[in-house]
């Protein structure tokens, strides 16, 4: 897998947009594509370029805390400083700025 890509981050918690937990696993990178939305055949995404679309989260591993809990599991954890969803800003310093860009994806 080393010499597909110029960036490999290995152990990575993986958020895939599915709703599904968290896992453990690889993400490759190689120029500007991330290999997962090469992988899924989804244009115009894996990449942070102009004209594309990109989810971006910015955190410190150090200050993150999950807060939500079963009973109120929509509590938006803290340490979260910056999200980012399909180019627009989603949470600006810590605070959640009301925009709603997301949207499903379709396997082309």
């Amino acid at each position: 897998m080393s010499d597909e890509y110029d960036v490999i981050i290995k152990d990575a918690y993986i958020v895939d947009g599915s709703g599904k937990a968290p896992y453990k696993g690889s993400v490759g990178e190689k120029g500007d594509k991330v290999a997962a939305a090469e992988h899924h055949n989804l244009k115009g995404r894996g990449t942070i370029t102009p004209g594309s679309y990109a989810d971006i989260t910015m955190f410190s591993l150090d200050k993150l805390e999950i807060v939500s809990t079963p009973v109120e599991p929509s509590k938006h954890p803290k340490g979260i400083e910056y999200v980012f969803v399909n180019g627009e800003a989603v949470v600006e310093k810590g605070r959640h700025t009301g925009v709603t860009p997301g949207r499903v994806l379709r396997r082309a």
